[in-house]
């Protein structure tokens, strides 16, 4: 009996031992003041920091304890006084398909003075995730916060002195968040600021900004579900604002012109039966020439199995207004402003 308890002691201590060393972390530094600190806890842990200019910072914290997981984060900096902070939670209890996978964080920086923040887990829940941050300008600020399984997030900016933060599922309870989330964020000009904030399930958010002065406002909310926004601003000094509230809305604003303001607000009810992922809500906004236009489009619809509501404005003039509302199902809005200081607005209500 004696033995067998000093083998089963050996066995555990070895175990232990395979799990200590299977954690790495690898530190490459080749310029001068460069402060980077690695902190893994746990197993499967994976931290690679290469720093090589001038008096950058790399802040890593990883935590995993489940074998079935992987926690990989990469920081790649040759810019000069630049900071990457990244803490990774990894505590899952996941089965099945959704079990195995690597929590990824990326951050890339070439430019100097820009931060970046990269935050995933840590509730139970926590699967396969992926963030990742680009910037080669200066002066940038970039932020991702993913909780759950199954999201990406990515932003990438190559101008200066752009924001852009990104947040999944951190407003909703851990028994409310969902996962396979996608938000993307591309900004190539200056000055410019995008937020995506996502709670629910399978939503995706995209804005792309290169002009300069620009501002993207995308949220997600109320247990979101199966959602898209899309922003496309390639003008200056224009705002775009979205806010979707449950399920199964698609909207889209494009701005090629400067100075502009567009708005759209979208409401749904339950999800259509089945698989059947149609929109219930879709809105398009186009401002493509002249400036200091505006638009705004409200659309409201109890869900399920109606047909959906649809609104279209594009204006190709200066200073026009225009607004549309939209409630219940089945109404169609197209709206064309082409001159300069003209105003229209649209009421429907579709009674059942």
């Amino acid at each position: 009996m004696k033995k067998l308890s000093f083998v089963s002691a050996m066995l555990l201590l070895s175990v232990g031992v395979m799990f200590a060393q299977s954690n790495v972390a690898t530190v490459v530094e080749s310029g001068e003041d460069q402060e980077a600190t690695v902190t893994q806890e746990g197993i499967l842990n994976v931290s690679n920091v290469d720093q090589s200019n001038l008096k950058n910072t790399a802040i890593v914290n990883q935590s995993n304890n489940n074998a079935l997981y992987n926690t990989l984060s990469t920081v790649n900096q040759s810019g000069q006084r630049n900071i990457v902070a990244v803490d990774q939670i990894s505590n899952g209890t996941l089965t099945g398909a959704n079990a195995i996978g690597t929590i990824k964080a990326e951050a890339i920086q070439s430019g100097d003075d820009n931060t970046a923040k990269q935050v995933q887990g840590p509730h139970s829940q926590q699967g396969i995730s992926d963030a990742r941050i680009l910037q080669s300008g200066n002066k940038n600020y970039a932020s991702q916060h993913q909780l759950k399984y199954g999201n990406k997030a990515s932003i990438e900016q190559s101008g200066n002195d752009n924001t852009a933060m990104q947040a999944q599922d951190s407003k909703l309870l851990p028994e409310e968040e969902g996962s396979y989330q996608t938000a993307t964020i591309v900004q190539s000009g200056s000055f410019n600021s995008a937020t995506q904030t996502q709670d629910g399930w399978a939503n995706e958010v995209y804005a792309t900004q290169s002009g300069n002065g620009n501002i993207s406002t995308q949220e997600q909310l109320d247990y979101s579900w199966k959602s898209i926004a899309k922003v496309n601003q390639s003008g200056s000094e224009n705002t775009a604002v979205q806010s979707q509230i449950q399920s199964l809305n698609s909207a889209s604003i494009t701005q090629e012109s400067d100075g502009n303001y567009a708005s759209q607000t979208q409401v749904s009810g339950a999800h259509r039966t089945g698989a059947n992922y149609d929109p219930l809500n879709e809105a398009e906004i186009l401002q493509k020439g002249g400036e200091g236009n505006k638009a705004e489009q409200s659309q409201i619809t109890a869900g399920g199995d109606v047909v959906m509501n649809q609104a279209i404005i594009t204006q190709d003039g200066s200073f026009n207004e225009a607004k549309q509302v939209q409630t219940g199902g089945d109404n169609y809005s197209n709206i064309m402003q082409m001159g300069i200081g003209n105003s229209a607005v649209v009421t429907q209500t579709m009674i059942p």
